[in-house]
């Protein structure tokens, strides 16, 4: 297996105007961050290309699908802020 070549940061926020829906996601926090998490690592893992600028339409894609899936609906929308790939030496 090949060793960590870098580290992908991702900043980004949820925006969910409906009052339950934010209220289940509130409730549900520590599941919602582990499935974020979990996507982001499939990011790296499987879509992810060394040495080129990380694919913010297919990360956006992957997070929203997560999110919709812990949730149990659409409705909150992921709002990426900022995407930083750090190479290790």
């Amino acid at each position: 297996m090949g060793a960590a070549r870098g580290t992908i940061v991702v900043d980004m926020g949820l925006d969910i105007p409906d009052a339950g829906l934010r209220r289940r996601a509130q409730l549900n926090a520590p599941r919602v961050r582990d499935a974020l998490r979990t996507a982001i690592a499939a990011y790296a893992i499987t879509y992810y290309r060394d040495r080129t600028a990380p694919n913010a339409e297919t990360l956006t894609r992957l997070l929203q699908q997560a999110t919709d899936r812990v949730l149990g609906a659409e409705g909150a929308r992921v709002l990426l802020v900022n995407i930083i790939y750090q190479r290790q030496s």
